[in-house]
């Protein structure tokens, strides 16, 4: 990071510049959510009453930290234009490309197509660049057979292209998300180097700093427990249902076993259902379904100066705080705001307790 910056922030609407806004907000979030944006106009920029009748507006919001360069934070669609009229103040809100997914139902089977094919046809429908990982499993069919698994027909109007794709990510253990105008369809990192550190230190004198503004920690108490998450499937070739089972045993459930080899009492228990996986696949969806679960029990709060490296799949570790929240974990939200008084972003990180256990059965 150079040693001054000089944040600007740039708005264009249907390509044409926008006037400089009062204040932007871009929150970029991860686990299947779309990204939001929340804009706010002196309405003297435009004359007459333009922002009641214009068309719709497909904006790109685009920051500099150096005056000179943008990069584009986040393209989609305003969704709601407000107009205070005694202020002469406009705010415009809206999302990313993953809107316009979640606001188109589908009744489709996409009966013998991969998960990865899937995704391809969704973003070419929405004029979408697709960055799609390949997959080999038919999605659409159950073995071959006339069974379909995604939809079921006119039992399936609520369904959208987004429930289609975040289902078809749960069960390829992928994630997928929109940057741009392009659609990512790809499978979920493993824990690695982080990309930033958050490091509390102690000074001779004995005070506390830390390299951030503020630092929260906080812990989920219900996920604190045991959890246990159960997929229950059946094979419609041979006409039977199982079970897996995956199980985080809680710090305080392994704190007791190993004093008095005791098993826990209370366990949070989650069930889905799935048709026709394997049990190979059912045990696999169990273990991701638990690490999701279990990745929301532990979560810190930062706030810090703006920058644009880090994004929703970035990994950020947390040191010197001398308790069990010293671990690395993954982006969830940030929340970057340029204003008057500068530029500023909020980080929400989650990650389940180093502590637990994972029992699979």
């Amino acid at each position: 990071m150079s040693d001054v910056l000089l944040p600007r922030v740039r708005v264009l609407a249907n390509g044409e510049a926008l006037p400089t806004p009062l204040s932007a907000s871009i929150t970029s979030n991860s686990y299947y959510h779309a990204s939001e944006f929340a804009l706010t106009f002196a309405a003297s920029a435009r004359a007459g009453a333009w922002w009641d009748v214009s068309p719709p507006w497909v904006l790109d919001v685009q920051v500099s930290t150096d005056g000179a360069s943008y990069s584009t934070l986040l393209s989609g669609e305003a969704d709601t234009i407000a107009y205070d009229a005694a202020t002469h103040m406009l705010s415009v809100a809206g999302r990313d490309f993953v809107a316009a997914l979640i606001e188109t139902k589908t009744q489709e089977s996409f009966q013998n197509q991969t998960a990865s094919e899937i995704a391809k046809t969704i973003a070419a429908r929405h004029n979408l660049s697709a960055d799609v990982a390949a997959t080999t499993a038919l999605a659409g069919t159950f073995y071959q057979q006339d069974h379909v698994r995604l939809t079921l027909g006119q039992f399936a109007r609520a369904t959208t292209e987004w429930d289609i794709l975040t289902y078809l990510a749960q069960n390829e253990g992928f994630d997928v998300w929109v940057e741009g105008r392009t659609l990512y369809f790809q499978p979920q990192p493993a824990p690695g180097s982080p990309d930033f550190t958050v490091a509390v230190t102690t000074t001779p004198d004995g005070a506390t700093v830390a390299n951030v503004e503020q630092l929260r920690c906080l812990r989920a108490l219900t996920l604190a427990k045991d959890i246990q998450v159960e997929v229950h499937s059946w094979d419609s070739r041979h006409q039977r249902g199982f079970t897996k089972t995956a199980r985080a045993i809680g710090a305080k459930t392994a704190a007791i076993q190993k004093a008095s080899n005791q098993v826990g009492t209370v366990t949070q228990r989650y069930v889905f259902v799935r048709p026709n996986l394997t049990e190979d696949q059912a045990l696999q969806l169990a273990q991701r379904m638990l690490e999701q679960l279990g990745r929301q029990e532990r979560n810190v709060e930062i706030e810090m100066p703006g920058e644009m490296t880090l994004s929703p799949r970035s990994q950020v570790a947390v040191t010197g705080t001398g308790t069990s929240f010293d671990q690395l974990y993954w982006v969830d939200s940030i929340r970057r705001e340029i204003t008057v008084k500068g530029f500023r972003q909020s980080l929400r990180l989650k990650n389940h307790s180093p502590l637990s256990q994972v029992v699979l059965s």
